[in-house]
């Protein structure tokens, strides 16, 4: 059925963009023939004949739908009151994992050392504006062989004071690095902040900047739901989360910038809610969580802190996040946990990372320029990144035992051209003081070699 509903919004969606009027100012619009009749039988005259010509061809260029290649397919016509994009990706992820004996005793059957491939995502999207102000976004996942829902919403921008608000289903609006389109982060996987960090669900979200977009902010109201938007119980699972970012500093087309921003969400729980945190050692290949706090019983609220900043300087960049989770929790003493990452990045071809101000709810960073694309038979040879990141979760609070993993993480990335990258990340994962079933692991270390095959339009 999904695959089904995938088509059909493909299919209807193409058809409509195909629709145009082809005959709309030319010798076959009826509006133009008959002034042509006119004209021949002396009824207006040149003057009159030339100025209704122009009048007509005006009033329907503007329907015309033009095709276009910028990074990807866009379909829009001249005064931009339709502005739609197809685009895709295909990121195909290769991995070796070394793990000490330690790793492999505490989780049995489920495998973390050896090596093979997956298909990290492909997926395709129709996003844009129709009629000046009604913007919207279908995205779909095919891996696993079915179609998963991810963006999916419907909105409405240029509104007096709140600005831009979208229905449906979306990221709520926390954190840089989950804002962030997984294309153009700079590390294949996100740091380990992204395991106390909400991602989508299905509700109302609320978008906004100043004039000059130095100074955004998002509101949303969320429902708690599953993979395909879809949430019914007795209970009252909902998320309030905002966001503001400014950008006190940006000069130079971007290569010189400071973003700030800070995150918070409140989740109301239903009383007898278990909450469960983990995260994988920064790469998905595994289904080994190395951190893991197991089910937390009686979960009834929980509140989320995060702040972040992100600088760039010319070919240098650096990011970091830090968020803090505070879990009301009746049978735990009410656990606190942490996670925070830190990573810099120097291109050594003298690209800049590229910063957008003002698309899901604050800045965000967007596709690199490369300076020159690479070609085999030309000098060119893309864009060259080197990156070092450190990042931290900690799950022991109370007699919660999910352990504190630190990942040291060193990256390479290839940019050929706009729509072609290549990656190479190698991590070295630690955990201590971790109870896994009764058996405690007080350290013992993980190393991950990682590459991916990334094409996106």
């Amino acid at each position: 059925m999904k695959k089904i509903t995938a088509t059909l919004t493909f299919g209807i969606i193409m058809l409509i963009l195909a629709i145009k009027p082809s005959f709309a100012g030319t010798d076959s619009d009826p509006n133009i023939a008959l002034l042509k009749v006119l004209h021949e039988n002396k009824a207006i005259t040149d003057t009159q004949y030339e100025e209704l010509s122009k009048q007509i061809t005006d009033k329907t260029k503007e329907k015309e739908i033009k095709i276009q290649w910028k990074n990807g397919f866009r379909f829009s016509s001249d005064d931009k009151a339709f502005d739609v994009k197809f685009v895709g990706r295909i990121l195909n992820d290769w991995a070796v994992i070394d793990a000490d004996q330690k790793l492999e005793n505490a989780f049995g059957d489920t495998l973390l050392e050896g090596s093979g491939t997956e298909f990290r995502q492909a997926r395709i999207e129709f996003s844009g504006t129709i009629y000046n102000d009604i913007t919207f976004r279908a995205e779909y996942d095919f891996v696993g062989g079915d179609a998963d829902f991810k963006d999916v919403w419907v909105g409405m921008k240029n509104i007096p004071v709140l600005g831009q608000v979208r229905f449906g289903h979306q990221k709520e609006p926390f954190s840089m690095e989950n804002l962030n389109n997984a294309m153009y982060l700079v590390f294949m996987e996100k740091g380990l902040t992204s395991a106390l960090v909400p991602t989508r669900n299905t509700g109302i979200k609320i978008i906004n900047s100043t004039k000059n977009k130095n100074l955004a902010w998002s509101l949303s109201l969320m429902k708690d739901v599953d993979d395909t938007g879809d949430g019914f119980e007795d209970g009252s699972d909902y998320d309030i989360t905002g966001r503001i970012t400014g950008l006190p500093i940006n000069s130079d087309n971007g290569r010189n910038l400071l973003h700030l921003g800070f995150s918070y969400s409140h989740q109301f729980r239903k009383d007898d809610n278990t909450l469960r945190i983990r995260e994988r050692p920064e790469t998905h290949i595994t289904d080994v969580r190395l951190a893991d706090t197991g089910n937390i019983a009686g979960a009834d609220s929980i509140d989320l802190l995060g702040g972040e900043i992100g600088f760039v300087k010319g070919p240098f960049s650096a990011q970091g996040e830090y968020v803090y989770t505070m879990v009301d929790a009746q049978g735990s003493d009410d656990p606190d946990f942490s996670a925070w990452y830190l990573f810099c990045s120097y291109f050594l071809t003298g690209e800049n990372r590229a910063y957008r101000q003002m698309d899901d709810g604050g800045g965000e960073f967007t596709r690199v320029k490369i300076n020159n694309d690479f070609h085999l038979n030309k000098s060119g040879w893309g864009a060259w990144e080197v990156a070092l990141r450190y990042s931290v979760l900690d799950l022991n609070d109370s007699n919660i035992r999910g352990g504190k993993e630190t990942n040291w993480t060193l990256g390479l990335n290839w940019y050929l051209n706009p729509n072609l990258r290549w990656d190479l990340n190698y991590i070295l994962a630690t955990i201590k003081d971790r109870n896994s079933g009764g058996v405690l692991i007080d350290e013992a270390d993980a190393n991950i070699l990682m590459s991916r095959f990334q094409i996106y339009f």
